[in-house]
């Protein structure tokens, strides 16, 4: 009985390092056979993603994204949280006359 699953795992393996080692080999000849253009196609694509990469994290900073800051006013709140995508926050009850 363990035999047979270990020849049944045995087999499962194969075939999918099979598949894998084809996907592989595929994606090798894909790169091998790339021309200038093709090249130029892909650096100008990574150029493009790195600028948009570059430009959200100046609009984070912008809008005081890894920031802390106390907002006392509800109005403030909100107006703030239209500015920002993502929005962490908690809420902390002031002492008031020696009691919380």
């Amino acid at each position: 009985m363990h035999a047979q699953i270990a020849s049944l795992q045995k087999q499962a393996i194969n075939q999918v390092s099979k598949v894998l080692e084809k996907q592989v080999d595929a994606e090798i000849d894909r790169l091998s056979n790339l021309t200038e253009d093709d090249l130029g196609k892909m650096r100008q694509k990574r150029i493009r993603e790195m600028k948009e990469r570059a430009d959200k994290r100046e609009k984070w900073r912008r809008t005081g994204h890894g920031t802390v800051e106390e907002i006392v006013d509800q109005k403030d709140f909100y107006t703030f949280a239209k500015i920002v995508s993502a929005l962490l926050f908690y809420f902390i009850e002031k002492e008031v006359n020696g009691a919380i």
